[in-house]
């Protein structure tokens, strides 16, 4: 009886943490990011390059998570509406002409603390700012 119990603990506790984690429906299919409530910041990309990190906070989110834990984020997950951006990883610093492309209404998805820790952000055009949506994966 006692194994059961516990079986029925374990698997309401995994519910418990699917229901956590952020659906994204993009890539033809659904994603599932586990994050906490709302962890998910619009940001804003402008011409200068930012961090992950720096982007995250100035849009108001708590890059070590806030009340949810004291780890930094293991991933995340970008989807910008407005305009294109560039995204550089590794100490290359993201301009206009450098930096992969996200074109405006796509997402991707950054793991691993390479990516993390090195991503910066910035505008393709020089002038317009990006509006982006964040959400952390811890």
């Amino acid at each position: 009886m006692k194994k059961y119990m516990l079986i029925l603990a374990v698997l309401a506790l995994a519910g418990t943490a699917w229901a956590a984690g952020d659906s994204f429906t993009d890539f033809k299919g659904t994603m599932t990011v586990w994050s906490y409530p709302g962890a998910t910041k619009s940001i804003t990309v402008d011409n200068t390059a930012k961090t992950l990190q720096a982007l995250y906070e100035a849009g108001g989110g708590t890059w070590l998570g806030g009340n949810f834990t004291a780890h930094a984020p293991i991933g995340m997950f970008v989807t910008c509406a407005t305009t294109d951006s560039r995204w550089a990883f590794g100490g290359t610093t993201p301009s206009t002409t450098v930096g992969h492309i996200l074109p405006a209404g796509s997402s991707w998805h950054f793991t691993g603390p390479f990516y993390m820790s090195t991503g910066k952000a910035n505008s393709t055009s020089g002038t317009d700012n990006v509006t982006c949506m964040m959400t952390p994966e811890y």
